[in-house]
């Protein structure tokens, strides 16, 4: 029992997450250990690629936990290696609304106001 314990505390997280434009029309994959954190720079202080594009909108996003960091980050080189259209099958296994989760990360009350469901944006 002592050594499971032991196993347990020295596992670590991290997440994986896939941030979009409100139209849909670009994705982002990132890692981070820190999702609250990384979603408030990618919303209140975005640089380089999220700047440009406006990639502000985490709709997908997965706990990583094992013995290190590598892990999330070995998830993280998998899915940007995929194609646009085995992400988006990803994202809408999970959310097939496209739901922005930034209010609920960032510990905001209500929706964030980007939620409004239109099937016709791009895929």
């Amino acid at each position: 029992m002592g050594t499971l314990l032991i196993i347990f505390e020295d596992m670590r997280k991290g997440f994986v997450y896939i941030h979009s434009t409100k139209k849909r029309t670009t994705l982002y994959s990132g890692v981070t250990n820190d999702l609250a954190r990384r979603t408030g720079e990618h919303v209140n202080n975005p640089k380089g690629f999220v700047a440009q594009y406006s990639v502000n909108h985490c709709v997908y996003f997965e706990e990583i936990i094992g013995p290190t960091f590598m892990t999330a980050i070995k998830r993280e080189k998998e899915i940007k290696g995929w194609s646009r259209a085995k992400r988006v099958a990803l994202i809408e296994s999970k959310n097939p609304h496209w739901y922005c989760y930034n209010h609920e990360i960032l510990g905001l009350e209500g929706s964030c106001p980007c939620n409004t469901y239109n099937p016709k944006r791009s895929k």
